[in-house]
C-alpha cells in the first residue's frame, strides 16, 4: 500500500511539474524561443548553399541576393533595402526618421544588427514569419507583407545537441 502511495505521489508531483512548464513556456515569445535554448551557432540551407554564422544573426545579403531583384545599402542614412518584385524590406541601422511609402516594408528595429559592414537580420524572426506551423492571425497579416521576398515557407529545427538552429528556406 505504502508502495501505491509512493507511486501515486511521484506521478503526481510530475504532472503539477509538468503543468507548471507548460504554463511558463506560454509566456515565452516566438522570437525569443531559440534564446531560450542557447544555440551557439545557426546554419541556413538555401537549396544548395549552406550559411554557417556563430550566432542568431545571419547576413542579409547571403541570405536574400540570390532570389531577389536586388540588395543594396545607402551608407549615408544607413539603411540595408531588399528589393523584389517593386515592394523593398527596409532594415534600418540608424535612428533617423524616415519618410516610408506603400511599397516599403520595415523591419522592426530589434531585428536587425549591422557591424563590420555586414548588415544582419535575426534568424529567430525569419523562422517566426515563415513558419508553415502557425496560424495566428497576427503572424499570417505580417508574414503577407513580406510575401514579396518570394519565401515559400521556412523550416526550423533547433538542435540542442550541437547547440544550433537549423533553418530550410524554400522558394
Amino acid at each position: 500500500m505504502r508502495h501505491r502511495i509512493g507511486m501515486l505521489t511521484g506521478i503526481l508531483i510530475f504532472l503539477v511539474s509538468s503543468l507548471s512548464l507548460t504554463a511558463s513556456s506560454d509566456i515565452i515569445t516566438v522570437d525569443s524561443y531559440y534564446d531560450e535554448l542557447n544555440l551557439e551557432q545557426t546554419r541556413v540551407y538555401v537549396e544548395d548553399r549552406e550559411i554557417v554564422e556563430t550566432s542568431k544573426w545571419i547576413p542579409v545579403r547571403q541570405v536574400f541576393e540570390p532570389y531577389v531583384e536586388a540588395v543594396a545599402w545607402d551608407h549615408v542614412n544607413k539603411i540595408a533595402t531588399v528589393r523584389n518584385n517593386g515592394t523593398s524590406m527596409m532594415l534600418l541601422i540608424s535612428d533617423k526618421p524616415m519618410t516610408i511609402d506603400p511599397s516599403q516594408v520595415i523591419v522592426p528595429h530589434e531585428y536587425v544588427r549591422y557591424s563590420d559592414n555586414i548588415t544582419y537580420i535575426d534568424a529567430s524572426w525569419l523562422c517566426y514569419l515563415f513558419d508553415p506551423h502557425n496560424k495566428e492571425e497576427a503572424k499570417e497579416q505580417l508574414a503577407a507583407a513580406y510575401s514579396f521576398l518570394g519565401i515559400d515557407h521556412i523550416e526550423a529545427k533547433p538542435s540542442v545537441k550541437d547547440a544550433t538552429l537549423h533553418m530550410f528556406i524554400m522558394h
